[in-house]
């Protein structure tokens, strides 16, 4: 009997975990960003940055801003590190926040704006 108790309250534990993890991957901080183009130049690529040993290093990789279709979307995260925001487009790929923007998903959509073309 002590065996069956015990298998009932690890199954329930389980399931209490489990829908526990279910809500918090639901509840994401996922926003659909655009980087603007510069105010400098008319350059319409943006360096991509990672994180190394807590500091944010700038690769050699860049994105391109527009392509074929019109303003490439991305679906980011923000996060803040060292007191400053950036944003996670890939694991350890992020951009500054300088140009990004922020696109208003629900606002196009009643527009009849259908947004097709993202990167990741």
């Amino acid at each position: 009997m002590k065996k069956l108790l015990i298998a009932a309250l690890m199954s329930l534990t389980l399931i209490s975990s489990i829908g526990t993890s279910v809500v918090s991957a639901a509840s994401s901080d996922t926003e659909t960003i655009a980087v603007s183009t510069s105010n400098k130049s008319n350059s319409e690529k943006y360096r991509i940055y990672k994180l190394s040993d807590k500091k944010m290093v700038a690769t050699k990789k860049n994105i391109s801003t527009v392509n074929k279709k019109g303003l490439v979307h991305w679906k980011a995260e923000p996060k803040k590190i060292n007191n400053k925001t950036w944003w996670k487009i890939g694991k350890n790929q992020y951009l500054k926040s300088t140009r990004v923007e922020v696109i208003d998903v629900k606002k196009n959509k009643d527009l009849g704006i259908k947004i097709t073309n993202y990167a990741n």
